[in-house]
């Protein structure tokens, strides 16, 4: 455990701007050299006068908010992939509901219980920050009395809503899209020439596809149209039946299976844009049971597997893993009853390779300077 200090994430935005450090040191009243220290993600000494001026300024100029600080300035380096959420300011859990009569709205239980484990680990983290938590309903497809387009403009819009705030922000898409549809802005966004809730079951070829994974639907399920949820892989492949498929290298496409007895995916997925403070992360399985194994598997585990990330450059992290559940011949079930749930015998990680999603990334578009406006005005 080490602790990594944050100063250059809340000054990075007045760079972008154009003040350079030398004009950022004068303002808060120290020497260039000092700043530069404070720069550093781990710097060898961190003097208390130099964070009190450096509080100061982020409070004069409202970057960030007296309450929130020295704490945001600092934090406990334990596993990268909770500190991803326990070091934003402010997370929203977005959940799907569904109308069930008399009832009013429900939630799945095993979203439920995933959400419950996200917010415990992602507030028992060693950061020093502790993040504000709200969570976002969002209506799903089926029960509700909703016509389709009605469904998609809600979740479209709910999605804008949490990214036009003025935070560091994450937004933790609870499920798959046949439970959240919430999750489909937060996927398409990621890759270029993906549109949200347009099918690409048509594509000549699997490799055509914008989304480099997808989640192949049971006869049964709801099946939204999705740029990452289908019936089958391209328009002449079908595919080996149910699960979670993902893209690897050379053009091909591996299935891990969703099989009744014996098997199950889940799917772990962030995007975090370093400009914009804001991160998207996905959690969630290709069925209940899977989500539920998930769920207990963040909570019970150290995700060592999810991090670092399988691609990473100065402005950009992504993560994307499937996951694995094998059961026994005759898997124990843990509980009884509605509570009962099948416990996994082993568990697998898959990460998607790098090249995959190199070709695909849609680069966030970098904010310009103030000289750079005015040049273009």
């Amino acid at each position: 455990m080490k602790i990594t200090v944050n100063v250059s994430r809340y000054l990075q935005s007045e760079i972008d701007n154009g003040k350079s450090v030398v004009r950022l040191a004068e303002e808060m009243h120290m020497g260039e050299f000092q700043l530069r220290h404070l720069l550093k993600p781990e710097p060898a000494t961190i003097d208390r006068r130099s964070i009190e001026k450096v509080c100061t300024y982020l409070i004069d100029n409202n970057i960030v908010d007296q309450s929130q600080l020295p704490g945001v300035l600092l934090s406990f380096e334990t596993n990268g992939f909770w500190n991803l959420l326990a070091d934003r300011d402010r997370i929203d859990v977005f959940t799907g509901v569904r109308r069930h009569g008399s009832r009013g709205l429900l939630i799945v239980a095993a979203d439920s219980i995933l959400t419950t484990n996200i917010i415990f680990r992602s507030t028992n983290t060693g950061s020093i920050n502790r993040p504000t938590i709200d969570q976002q309903l969002v209506r799903t497809w089926d029960g509700n009395g909703l016509n389709e387009a009605a469904i998609q403009k809600e979740a479209i819009k709910e999605f804008k809503t949490f990214r036009s705030r003025h935070a560091d922000k994450a937004g933790v898409f609870c499920g798959s899209v046949k439970s959240n549809p919430a999750i489909e802005p937060a996927i398409a966004r990621a890759f270029k020439e993906a549109t949200p809730f347009e099918s690409q079951d048509n594509v000549g070829a699997p490799h055509e596809r914008s989304c480099p994974l997808i989640w192949l639907c049971r006869e049964n399920d709801p099946h939204p149209p999705s740029v990452c949820t289908g019936r089958q892989l391209s328009e002449t492949i079908k595919g080996d039946g149910p699960g979670i498929y993902y893209e690897v290298p050379g053009g091909s496409w591996k299935r891990v299976a969703w099989e009744e007895e014996t098997s199950d995916a889940a799917l772990v997925y962030y995007r975090h844009d370093l400009n914009k403070a804001h991160l998207d992360m996905v959690l969630g399985g290709f069925s209940g049971r899977s989500t539920r194994c998930l769920a207990n598997y963040l909570r019970e585990s150290e995700p060592e597997q999810f991090w670092p990330p399988v691609y990473e450059d100065k402005h950009l992290v992504i993560g994307v893993y499937v996951v694995k559940f094998t059961f026994g011949a005759h898997g124990k079930n843990q509980g009884s009853g509605i509570t009962s749930f099948q416990r996994p015998k082993t568990v697998q990680v898959f990460p998607l390779d790098g090249e995959v999603l190199e070709s695909r990334i849609k680069h966030p578009r970098r904010a310009r300077s103030r000289s750079a406006v005015s040049a273009a005005k």
